[in-house]
């Protein structure tokens, strides 16, 4: 199976009309065949989680090394409620994916 690397936040609670932003970039030029997700669950850091977004290296930045913001709407079922959302990367020795700024907020802020 391929090899695959979470980074999940402690307990948030999502807003009205919430919204995941994040700044991303990798740092290997051409395609090395990693699979990007936004993850999110209600139970735990370590269970329960159901995929919002997945992207490709080639959908996920326009261009590897640079900085590029990403927004994933937060479905309704999860407004007020406290979540846990995963950054997961899937594949064995693909790139890497950098990711910074990352905030849970109300939409149009």
């Amino acid at each position: 199976g391929l090899a695959e690397d979470r980074l999940v936040t402690p307990a948030v609670n999502v807003p009205n009309n919430g919204q995941l932003r994040f700044w991303s970039r990798q740092t290997s030029a051409g395609i090395q065949g990693s699979t990007y997700s936004i993850e999110i669950s209600t139970t735990s850091q370590t269970a329960g989680f159901t995929t919002l977004q997945s992207w490709t290296e080639a959908d996920i930045n326009v261009v590897f090394n640079n900085y590029e913001e990403q927004v994933v709407p937060i479905p309704a079922a999860y407004f007020n409620t406290t979540v846990y959302i995963a950054f997961v990367m899937t594949n064995n020795n693909g790139d890497r994916w950098l990711i910074d700024n990352v905030n849970l907020q109300e939409q149009g802020l």
